[in-house]
């Protein structure tokens, strides 16, 4: 796009793009005024998105009129570049995790956009007040930029929605998991490994390539890290698992770990996984809010928050491994023909006596349930389709980005590669070889961990009471809120009613976290 700055009759500055004014050639603030009186927000003291705003004319009139409104800015930059700069009142310090080695950069400081810069400068329960505003302008003068951006955003916001959904659902569970992690692991295991490589193994129906390339007699002596919802399937073809690794928080969780025994070295977690019975685990800290609970967060291995435990995987072994060959199995991101996400695995109850997802039928729930709805068929030239839902699709892209990380220092091969990944070129190797280690650790003591949870649920009640009004609203405020009362938090953020009801449910959800806390005594 070719941009002309001017100066307007009024004195105000423009802009012609491509030969057409992004803002009026006459009186730019005096039409921005018009246009911001024009609009009726659901929400006028929550969160906007405001697009194609260039001058920042328009962000300046609707702050005027909606004072306690809070505004994220996108904006086109010559050269085709297209930037979100926001309100620094929208954070208090951005969601970096301190535990990084990063520099955390001022929300008012402009980024290139996407759907991953969107998401940083928001927190899901901002989608209970949001409004987008697209000025009239920049649908005039650039409709293809808009239109472009608009797709952006809704991508960006369909994902904060997911998340808001998820621990709007999970949130309690997560934390109740995590108080008796931090309560009753009593050890944690520190894991090394030496080879040239490892192999990833997740539930994925090509996970049966492997039972093909490895001769039985030769299996126990590879290397595998994998995702507790493949272990059945590798402990009955003779695999030995040395690592797995386990994400689930919720239902599936517990249906995944009655074969991690048989792991040779251990199961990799972070604090809010639901497991049974544990008395050690290596433990990786991802950032969240309620690690918080756990003394000893801080000597734990730091692992980004991933979406998908498959993206788990890679990212441990990459630790593990960083100038090794990572060999994929089963990272498929489609199914074949189950109905959902979390459901496609050999112990899914429906399909147990029937034929699972790691077979080459469809499997009986498919066929009862026929069409997926927002499903696509893959297909790589055999009989048998292979479905992708939107949600599988959506985790393509934390795949992508770590074993792109993994292929700028090592090397990285699918053993059968899934038609997701047709468009990847990965070089081929042999099967990996090597061997784990690992070291036993003591936690903090049991009455040391139970004091300190106990401090800071006390806490976590103080800020309760002091909850502000939702402008003044923190992250680490938000996290709480939804958590702790997510239904009750998006009913107050967008009606601004009394906050009782709130703070009712956020003290019997306080109160049953300590209860567990007593139990444990």
């Amino acid at each position: 796009m070719r941009f002309e700055y001017g100066q307007a009759r009024s004195g105000e500055r423009t802009i012609r793009i491509d030969g057409r004014f992004l803002h009026s050639r006459y009186d730019p603030r005096r039409e921005a005024q018009r246009f911001v009186q024009s609009l009726a927000p659901e929400f006028p003291a929550g969160v906007s998105i405001l697009i194609g705003d260039g001058t920042g004319v328009v962000r300046e009139e609707l702050r005027n009129r909606f004072p306690e409104m809070h505004a994220l800015s996108v904006e086109p930059l010559p050269g085709g570049e297209t930037v979100i700069t926001g309100d620094p009142d929208l954070h208090d310090t951005s969601r970096e995790h301190p535990d990084r080695d990063t520099v955390s950069c001022s929300v008012e400081a402009p980024e290139t956009l996407s759907p991953g810069t969107i998401r940083s400068r928001m927190h899901p329960l901002h989608l209970a007040s949001l409004q987008i505003v697209t000025w009239t302008g920049a649908q005039t003068a650039i409709p293809r930029w808009t239109e472009t951006v608009e797709a952006t955003v809704l991508s960006a916001l369909r994902d904060l929605k997911s998340e808001l959904a998820t621990i709007g659902t999970f949130g309690r569970t997560w934390l109740a998991n995590a108080l008796r992690r931090t309560l009753t692991l009593d050890e944690r295991i520190a894991v090394a490994f030496s080879g040239d490589g490892l192999v990833v193994a997740a539930a994925g129906p090509r996970l049966r390539a492997l039972e093909r390339l490895v001769p039985r007699e030769k299996r126990a002596r590879v290397p595998i890290v994998a995702a507790s919802s493949a272990l059945s399937w590798l402990n009955d073809r003779g695999f030995k698992t040395d690592l797995a690794v386990h994400t689930d928080g919720g239902f599936w969780a517990r249906r995944y770990m009655g074969d991690t025994g048989a792991c040779t070295t251990g199961i990799a977690l972070p604090l809010r996984a639901a497991t049974g019975r544990l008395s050690r685990a290596n433990l990786f800290r991802t950032g969240w809010f309620g690690e918080e609970l756990a003394p000893d967060r801080d000597e734990w291995i730091p692992q980004e928050d991933q979406p998908t435990v498959g993206a788990s995987l890679v990212q441990i072994a990459h630790h593990l491994r960083p100038d090794g060959h990572l060999l994929l199995c089963g990272l498929d991101l489609c199914t074949l023909g189950l109905a959902g996400h979390a459901s496609p695995h050999r112990n899914d109850r429906y399909i147990r006596n029937g034929t699972s997802r790691l077979e080459t039928e469809e499997t009986i729930r498919s066929r009862r349930a026929g069409h997926l709805t927002g499903a696509r068929i893959l297909r790589d030239g055999g009989e048998i389709p292979a479905w992708q839902t939107p949600s599988l699709e959506s985790y393509r892209e934390p795949l992508a980005t770590l074993i792109e990380q993994h292929t700028r220092t090592g090397t990285l091969s699918f053993l059968e590669p899934s038609p997701v990944w047709a468009d990847m070129t990965c070089p081929t190797g042999p099967v990996p070889t090597g061997h784990f280690s690992r070291a036993v650790l003591q936690r903090p003591g049991r009455s040391t961990r139970r004091e300190h949870a106990r401090r800071v649920l006390k806490r976590w009640r103080e800020q309760i009471e002091e909850t502000p009004e939702p402008p003044a609203l923190t992250v680490a405020g938000m996290d709480l809120l939804l958590h702790l009362a997510p239904v009750e938090a998006v009913q107050w953020l967008r009606s601004g009613d009394s906050k009782d009801a709130l703070r009712g449910e956020l003290r019997r959800a306080t109160a049953r976290l300590l209860r567990i806390v007593e139990h444990y005594r």
